[in-house]
């Protein structure tokens, strides 16, 4: 990754020495949001300095070493002893929260103090579950908020008021004891930049991997609508399962040249059958050529309604010059001036707004041709790498002059 004018040219004053950076998935991969957050994270930490990478796995057996890139693939957990069991007790009744009971498994070359300038962590749970600030200044991407997951997506399944009220409090506690023990980080949602307690945060934006070079945005639209996400995450498989049951069934009976394709791995199989009866619907779980269907499609379809974050699937179709039609939800963390439909940032607060949107398009397609042209635009230069890079170095330098 390049450096800018500006922050950049002040990063490369301060640069690092040494960074421990721990993440959830290998650098190059970049089959999901998450881990294309990751793959952006470790280019822009690599502009700053030298970077060694962990990343964790849940057996011995897995764990390997790639000496040329720096990145050690490591295992802290030991299966059926006594903290083993009692993580897993803890995690049956607080499912977030995770305790730093493996830490003291971490190899003594990783806790020699001194030994690397700050650790790099993404999400809050794992820089508990390392005990990061044992290792060095710790900088935490807390990317998807704790709070907002557990208000939005598990909240509302605990039946019980006590239990509920006990566990956000309790989760509350063990973010600020968390954070408290941070030098800072970052967060993907402008929002939540000054409403977390405990720790100094910057405005790092979610990005989506560009268009890949020779895709054609001019081609030929087929009718369909794309909804494309990973199916194994409740936030996405059920706003997709509203979509179908409030949405669809009166869209196709006005268009019923249309159809929906849903894509995304690790469906549900009680999900998958129920929406593959539906008259337009095709579940294609994982596909090879993702690029092919942002192609074809006419445009893309985001019905999320809970989770953290922001929703890289949503920049992707943008940089792809389809439009988005999205739930407000799907569209949080983005300045509320710029959605707006001629960016492509079509937002539907309603079954019946999503109706109302699509079918609008469909019989207005010069308007959607230039929505598409405003929405690339829109996106390049407002989910922009430069942005994610200088936001990056700005944190580091400010834990250099500390």
């Amino acid at each position: 990754a390049g450096t800018a004018e500006g922050v950049g040219s002040v990063g490369a004053e301060f640069r690092m020495k040494k960074i421990l950076y721990i993440s959830t998935s290998d650098p190059e991969d970049k089959s999901s949001g998450g881990a294309q957050r990751s793959r952006f994270l470790y280019q822009a930490l690599r502009a700053q300095g030298e970077v060694y990478t962990i990343i964790p796995v849940s057996m011995p057996s897995l764990e390997r070493v790639d000496e040329d890139r720096k990145i050690e693939w490591i295992c802290l957990d030991r299966r059926h002893t006594f903290r083993w069991a009692l993580q897993r007790l803890f995690n049956r009744s607080f499912p977030l929260l995770v305790c730093p009971f493996y830490a003291r498994n971490l190899p003594d070359r990783l806790r020699r103090d001194g030994d690397f300038d700050c650790v790099v962590v993404r999400y809050t749970q794992w820089a508990s579950y390392f005990a990061a600030w044992r290792i060095a200044p710790l900088l935490i991407d807390i990317d998807d908020s704790p709070i907002e997951f557990y208000d939005t997506v598990m909240a509302p399944r605990c039946r019980s008021g006590l239990k509920r009220s006990l566990n956000r409090w309790l989760l509350q506690r063990w973010c600020r004891w968390i954070y408290r023990k941070a030098t800072g980080g970052w967060i993907a949602n402008a929002d939540q930049v000054g409403a977390i307690e405990g720790i100094k945060l910057k405005y790092l934006p979610n990005l989506a991997m560009p268009a890949p070079e020779g895709f054609t945005f001019d081609r030929e639209k087929e009718n369909f609508l794309l909804t494309v996400g990973y199916l194994g995450y409740a936030p996405n498989y059920e706003g997709v399962d509203q979509f179908i049951e409030e949405s669809w069934p009166l869209l196709h009976a006005a268009k019923p040249e249309l159809s929906y394709y849903v894509v995304g791995k690790d469906c549900p199989a009680e999900l998958k059958e129920k929406w593959s009866s539906v008259a337009g619907v095709k579940v294609l779980g994982f596909v090879d050529d993702l690029e092919a269907l942002y192609e074809s499609c006419l445009m893309t379809v985001a019905p999320v309604y809970s989770g953290s974050g922001t929703c890289i699937k949503v920049i992707e179709s943008l940089l792809r010059g389809r439009i988005c039609v999205a739930a407000p939800f799907a569209l949080r963390g983005i300045d509320r001036m710029h959605i707006q439909d001629a960016n492509g940032l079509c937002e539907a607060s309603s079954s019946e707004a999503f109706i109302a949107k699509i079918a609008s398009y469909c019989e207005q397609p010069e308007q959607l041709k230039m929505h598409e042209s405003n929405a690339r635009v829109f996106a390049t230069s407002y989910f922009a790498y430069q942005q994610f890079e200088d936001a990056v170095a700005d944190v580091l330098i400010n834990l250099k002059a500390v």
